[in-house]
């Protein structure tokens, strides 16, 4: 209740900065980010229309505000309906297309991926920010690869999976991972067979 109270008040205030002339492209540019930045709190509290409705203020001041498509792909996530699962799809690639360098994009995009089952790709979206060293988030992605390694390996139990899980794994825990569920992973895998 009280985020949903500051986020009210910093509307009021974005209200009347919104009507000033000079400087309308820089000023519709931090006003772009500031709205995604209120809608992706929204999101956090489950007011998903509030969150829809800062994301349209965006698209009408910035149509390529790259963090409004992965916000909006979050919305449209969130909702868990079949017709909106392709339209979170493109939003996530058009985030992607628009700004290649935030890490985010990638990693919201793989967690989507993760839940439709389709390994492989989410794989490949968090190998990018896996590699950034200085992404806040970087751990995560690689505990996410470890994860999925893993979880493949349940299902498909060959040589070639269970080294990609291992590696995987390895990985994880020197990056300094502390999950408890991976290291017992880690530690179901590191005495069966040698690395190649």
């Amino acid at each position: 209740m009280q985020k949903i109270v500051m986020v009210l008040v910093i509307l009021m205030s974005l209200s009347a900065c919104q009507s000033t002339p000079s400087g309308t492209n820089h000023n519709n540019q931090s006003l772009a980010v500031i709205y995604t930045e209120i809608a992706e709190q929204l999101l956090v509290a489950g007011e998903i229309d509030a969150a829809k409705n800062q994301l349209d203020r965006v698209f009408k001041l910035n149509k390529n505000h790259a963090a409004a498509y992965r916000v909006l792909a979050n919305i449209y996530q969130a909702t868990q309906d079949d017709a909106y699962k392709q339209q979170a799809r493109t939003l996530y690639k058009k985030a992607i297309a628009l700004n290649e360098t935030d890490m985010q994009n990638y990693m919201d995009y793989g967690l989507y991926l993760v839940q439709l089952g389709e390994y492989d790709e989410a794989l490949q979206q968090f190998a990018k920010p896996s590699k950034e060293i200085g992404y806040a988030a970087r751990l995560m992605a690689i505990e996410n690869m470890a994860f999925i390694e893993y979880k493949k390996l349940q299902t498909l139990a060959t040589a070639e999976q269970l080294n990609r899980a291992k590696t995987a794994l390895y990985r994880a825990v020197q990056a300094g991972s502390q999950n408890p569920a991976l290291l017992a992973a880690y530690q179901s895998v590191s005495n069966v067979g040698l690395l190649d």
